[in-house]
Formats: C-alpha cells, sequence, structure tokens
C-alpha cells in the first residue's frame, strides 16, 4: 500500500505516462496479492466431501487471474500511450512533464524496496524448498518474478522520467516508457 501511495504522488507530480505504467502495475500487485493468498489458502483447506478430486489447481488458477488482469492493465496503458504519442505529433505540441526531483527519489526508492522483497522472497522459497515440507512455492514464485518486473518497470520508468525532465526533446521517451513497461509485464 506504501509503494502504491509513493507512486500516485510520483505520477501526481510529474504526470508520467511511465510512472502510470508503474503505478497502475502496483495498484494490480495489491489485487494480485489478495488473489494469490485466497487461492493458497484454498487449495489447503477445503472439504474432500465438496472438491473429491482435491483443491491442488486453486493456486494455479489464482496465477493465471493475476496474469490476466496484468496483461487487461498493460492495456489501457499502451492505449493511453499510444494517444499521447498521437496527439502530441499531430498537434506539434509535446507534453512537458514536471521536473519533480522528488518523484524521481521515490520511485528509486520503490525500486530498492522492491529488490529487497525479491531476495526477501528468494530466501523463503530456498527455505521451502530446504525443508522438504511438500509446501508449494507457486505463490513465491509468481511473487519473485512480480518483485523482479517491478523493479525493471520502476528503473524504466525513472529513466524515462528523468531524461523527459532534463530535455524537452526526449518527451517521446515516457509514452514509449510506459509501451515498453507494458510489454514487458505482459511478456
Amino acid at each position: 500500500m506504501f509503494i502504491l501511495l509513493v507512486k500516485s504522488m510520483a505520477f501526481f507530480l510529474s504526470g508520467s505516462l511511465s510512472v502510470l505504467a508503474a503505478l497502475m502495475d502496483s495498484a494490480l500487485d495489491i489485487l494480485s496479492q489478495f488473489v494469490l493468498f485466497w487461492a493458497e489458502r484454498r487449495s489447503r483447506n477445503v472439504s474432500m466431501a465438496l472438491y473429491p478430486a482435491g483443491a491442488a489447481k486453486f493456486e494455479p488458477v489464482g496465477v493465471i487471474i493475476c496474469a490476466a488482469l496484468m496483461l487487461m492493465g498493460s492495456f489501457a496503458v499502451i492505449k493511453e500511450s499510444v494517444e499521447s504519442l498521437i496527439r502530441s505529433i499531430t498537434s506539434g505540441s509535446p507534453p512537458v512533464l514536471d521536473d519533480s526531483t522528488v518523484g524521481i527519489l521515490s520511485m528509486i526508492g520503490v525500486i530498492f524496496v522492491k529488490l529487497f522483497l525479491f531476495v526477501y522472497c528468494k530466501a523463503v522459497k530456498n527455505l521451502i524448498e530446504v525443508s522438504h515440507t511438500g509446501e508449494s512455492t507457486i505463490s513465491i514464485e509468481a511473487m519473485l518474478q512480480d518483485h523482479l518486473n517491478d523493479c525493471l518497470s520502476n528503473l524504466v520508468a525513472v529513466v524515462a522520467v528523468f531524461f523527459c525532465a532534463m530535455r524537452a526533446s526526449l518527451w517521446w521517451l515516457d509514452p514509449a516508457g510506459a509501451i515498453a513497461i507494458s510489454f514487458y509485464i505482459m511478456w
């Protein structure tokens, strides 16, 4: 929630589409965490009378739902970015990003937090695998991938905002960065 608030502040300070792409990713991360939590709990605590074949598939289905949500969000950001590029090129007046040092520094802070969470999840996954308890690591693997995605998408957003703020002629980097982040998330 804190990361979502920080990215919201960075977006409102800068108006950057790249930061919007990273913000959308964080908002969907929160929703995804609830989906993964529910799926993991459902896969463990089920009635064999209701689910005679078991409920082991709840967790992979939760991961698929999260992926579908990310896909839809990415399409929305791509649409907005392409429209911004076309609007700016046809009107001859590119958007001007606010040179927000606070926004850029907050996004850099988010990168370090996500990097820490990636390392933490990797350690938890390794502990589960070493303990041989038979617990599933599917949700943890999804979180690992998501934290890595967040590190990379936030880095692209920071670079795009920084260069756009430093040189007005590089205005196109912001929507291009948002498109790159969205395609990466979809991939």
